[in-house]
C-alpha cells in the first residue's frame, strides 16, 4: 500500500508554507490506528492513553527519550496547574521508584513511561522528525518522517501534532497565528543548567537555574539555531572547580510560544477577564497570565489594560477549554494537543502549564478512541460521553479543577479597596461592573483620599469614561511612581496605567506632559517605553499633535546617550546566574520609525537605526 495511492497527497513546509509534493519518492508505509507527532508533555500521555485503550499507536519524536519539558527541558517540578488524570499515577510511580532504586526523577519518568509504551501498543520512532504531511482536501491521513534508517510513511485516521510548535499542523495548511500584534514576537525563551555545587558540611548537590536568555523566533532557522548557540554559552563561567562543576546544559530550551492554531473555537483572553466563559470544556487551566515578557509598553492594549490598569499579573485564573480548541477550524482527521492549540497570543500565556498539557494529550487520545469506536468523527463524540471517560482517571473533575473567576462586586467593597496597596481586583472589578459603577466612579474622582481618587480613575479611564482625564493627566503631571502591591510579582507603576489609558483616549492636551517625561526619563526603560507609545498612539488618532510628536520623539531617539537593555527574567537563581539582557535601543527606534513613516512624517530616525547592527528580533521588525 502506498500512503499517497489512496487519494492522498504529501505537503511539506518550504519557506514555512505548506506546499504540496508532486513526485515523492516512495518510502515503507505502515497502517496506524493514531499517530502522536511529539512524545513531549502532552504527547507522551496521549501514546499512552491511546495504547490503554488497544489503539495502535505510533509515536514520532526528534529527541532520544520521553517527556520533552519535564525530561530534557530541566522544567521538573510543576508551576500552577491542577490535580487529576493520568499523570497523577506516573508522578506516584515514578516517585515510588527513584525510592527504591535511588534514581534520577526525570531519568526514571523516561524509563517507565516508555517501558509502558513498548510493553502496549506503541511503535516509537525516536530521532526522528516529521517531514510532510498526508491529506485529502481538508482530511489528513499520515505523516511522512525521516529517521537515521531513512524515509517512512505511515498512515492513520488520526494524528496528534503533539509538536509544542504545531508543525504537522502547519505542514498540512491549517491557519495559526503567532506572536503579539504589535511586532510578531513570542515569549522570551528560557535556558536550565545543572550545576553540582559543594555545600558547607562537604556535601554534594544538584542545584539549578531557570532563567529567561533572551528572544527567538522557533520558525526561523537562523534565529532559532543562533539562540540556542547563545543560550548555551551562557552557562561557561571563567572557571570551573570542584565546587562548580557543570553537570549538563537541557538540551530543550524552554520555548513558551510558537504557532497557535485557528481552531474551531479559538479561546481569548478577553473574553475570560470579562466573564464570557466556554460552556462545554473538556479541560481546565488554572494559572496566572504568567508572560515572561518585560516590554509591557508593547503589548496589545488588553493585556496593558490588566497589566499596567489593574497591576493583575499575579492574578489566578481558571480557564475552560473545550475539545474544539483542539480541532483545526475546518480540518478532519487532525488534533492539537500541546502548547499550539487554539489560544490567543494573551491566554497562552497560561495555556502552556505541563499539568493541563499532559491531560489535554490524555483527553486527545480518549477523544480519538470513541470516535473509532463508534465510527464517528471526533467532533461527534457527545461530550457527556468522553465526560464520562475523562471522569474515570480524573482528568476531568470540575468540583476540583474549577471555581468561577470573581471580583468585588458591590460599592462599598470597592471603594474600601482602591485606597489600599491592592486596589487592582476592585479597578477590575469595577470595570466588569460597568455602567453600573461610573455613577460612583465619578463621585470618587474628588474624594480626600489620593490613592482612591486616583484608582478610580483608572477605573473609569478603563471603562472609556473621559471623567477620568483630568486626573489621569494629574497622575502624569505628577509623575505618580506609586507601585501598588497587588499581586506577588511584576506590580506596575500607577504612571504606566494612567500613560496606556490616555493613549488610549487619545488625549492630545496630555502630549506636552509626556513630551515632557518622555525627555526627562528618557535613560529609564520602564517609563521611556511607555511614554513613547503613548504619543505614538496618540499620534496615530490625531493628525494635529503628529508633528510635535515626531519632534519630541525623533530627537529623543536619535541622541548619541539613548542607549536601553531590558533585563530579562530570572524564575529559579542558581548561584552564577549570568544576568542576561535584551537591547532595545534600535528595538525603540525601528518601531518609532514605523509609525512615524505610516503618517508621512519626515524624520531622521533611519541614519541612525542604520549605524548599528540589528538583531535577528530587529530585522523581523523591519520586515
Amino acid at each position: 500500500m502506498k500512503a499517497q495511492g489512496n487519494g492522498m497527497n504529501l505537503y511539506t513546509l518550504v519557506n514555512g508554507i505548506s506546499v504540496q509534493e508532486k513526485q515523492p519518492s516512495p518510502a515503507p508505509v505502515k497502517e496506524y490506528d493514531v499517530i502522536v507527532a511529539g512524545l513531549g508533555t502532552a504527547g507522551c500521555y496521549a501514546a499512552l492513553t491511546a495504547a490503554r485503550r488497544g489503539l495502535r499507536v505510533l509515536g514520532i519524536e526528534r529527541e532520544t527519550y520521553v517527556g520533552g519539558t519535564g525530561t530534557g527541558g530541566s522544567v521538573f517540578c510543576y508551576y500552577y496547574g491542577t490535580t487529576g488524570g493520568m499523570y497523577e499515577e506516573i508522578d506516584a510511580k515514578v516517585k515510588a521508584f527513584c525510592s527504591a532504586n535511588n534514581v534520577y526523577g526525570p531519568e526514571a519518568f523516561k524509563y517507565l513511561v516508555e517501558k509502558e509504551c513498548l510493553n502496549g501498543t506503541v511503535d516509537i520512532a525516536y530521532g526522528a522528525a516529521v517531514v510532510g504531511v498526508y491529506r485529502k482536501g481538508h482530511t489528513v491521513g499520515g505523516v511522512r518522517f525521516r529517521d537515521d534508517t531513512g524515509m517512512h510513511d505511515a498512515v492513520a485516521p488520526y494524528v496528534i501534532d503533539a509538536t509544542a510548535n504545531g508543525d504537522v499542523a502547519a505542514m498540512a495548511g491549517c491557519a495559526f497565528q503567532s506572536g503579539r500584534a504589535s511586532d510578531g514576537e513570542p515569549q522570551p525563551f528560557s535556558s536550565a543548567p545543572r550545576f553540582l555545587r559543594r555545600k558547607a558540611d562537604g556535601s554534594v548537590t544538584i542545584t539549578w537555574s531557570n532563567f529567561d536568555a533572551g528572544y527567538t523566533d522557533p520558525l526561523d532557522p537562523d534565529d532559532f539555531s543562533d539562540s540556542i548557540a547563545h543560550a548555551n554559552a551562557l552557562h561557561l563561567p571563567a572557571s570551573f572547580n570542584e565546587g562548580n562543576a557543570l553537570v549538563f546544559v537541557s538540551p530543550i530550551i524552554g520555548l513558551r510560544e510558537s504557532r497557535l492554531i485557528v481552531g474551531e473555537r479559538t479561546v481569548r483572553f478577553s473574553d475570560l477577564i470579562h466573564g464570557n466563559v466556554e460552556k462545554d470544556p473538556v479541560l481546565f487551566v488554572y494559572s496566572n497570565f504568567d508572560s515572561h515578557s518585560k516590554d509591557w509598553a508593547f503589548e496589545g492594549d488588553m493585556i496593558k489594560d490588566w497589566m499596567l490598569a489593574g497591576s493583575l499579573w499575579g492574578r489566578t485564573v481558571y480557564i475552560p477549554i473545550p475539545l474544539d480548541s483542539f480541532l483545526p477550524k475546518g480540518w478532519k482527521g487532525i488534533l492539537v494537543a500541546c502548547r499550539a492549540m487554539a489560544v490567543d497570543h494573551e491566554m497562552a500565556t497560561a495555556v502552556r502549564m505541563r499539568k493541563e498539557m499532559q491531560r489535554a494529550g490524555e483527553i486527545a487520545a480518549t477523544a480519538i478512541s470513541l470516535s473509532l469506536k463508534e465510527h464517528i468523527d471526533v467532533r461527534q463524540v457527545p461530550h457527556a460521553t468522553l465526560i464520562a471517560e475523562l471522569k474515570k482517571t480524573g482528568c476531568y473533575d470540575p468540583a476540583a479543577q474549577y471555581k468561577p473567576n470573581e471580583w468585588p462586586r458591590d460599592g462599598k467593597t470597592i471603594y474600601e479597596a482602591l485606597a489600599t496597596n491592592k486596589p487592582g481586583e476592585a479597578v477590575w472589578g469595577a470595570y466588569l461592573l460597568g455602567n453600573e459603577m461610573k455613577r460612583e466612579l465619578r463621585q470618587w474622582l474628588t474624594d480626600g483620599d489620593e490613592h482612591r481618587r486616583r484608582n478610580s480613575a483608572l477605573a473609569l479611564g478603563l471603562l472609556g469614561d473621559r471623567a477620568a482625564l483630568p486626573v489621569l493627566r494629574e497622575i502624569v503631571s505628577s509623575r505618580d511612581d506609586y507601585q501598588p502591591e497587588t499581586g506577588r510579582s511584576n506590580n506596575q507603576k500607577r504612571i504606566y496605567g494612567a500613560l496606556h489609558l490616555l493613549g488610549k483616549f487619545a488625549d492630545a492636551d496630555s502630549v506636552a506632559d509626556i513630551a515632557a517625561l518622555l525627555k526627562e526619563r528618557a535613560e529609564v526603560f520602564q517609563d521611556c517605553s511607555h511614554a513613547l507609545m503613548a504619543l505614538l498612539t496618540i499620534g496615530r488618532k490625531k493628525k494635529e499633535v503628529r508633528a510635535a510628536v515626531a519632534d519630541t520623539v525623533t530627537k529623543v531617539l536619535s541622541d548619541a546617550s539613548f542607549q536601553h537593555t531590558l533585563v530579562m527574567k530570572v524564575s529559579s537563581s542558581g548561584e552564577g546566574t549570568p544576568p542576561v539582557s535584551e537591547d532595545m535601543t534600535q528595538y525603540m527606534r525601528i518601531i518609532a520609525a514605523k509609525e512615524l513613516d505610516s503618517w508621512g512624517t519626515a524624520h531622521s530616525l533611519s541614519c541612525v537605526i542604520g549605524s548599528i547592527p540589528l538583531t535577528h528580533r530587529n530585522r523581523r521588525l523591519l520586515a
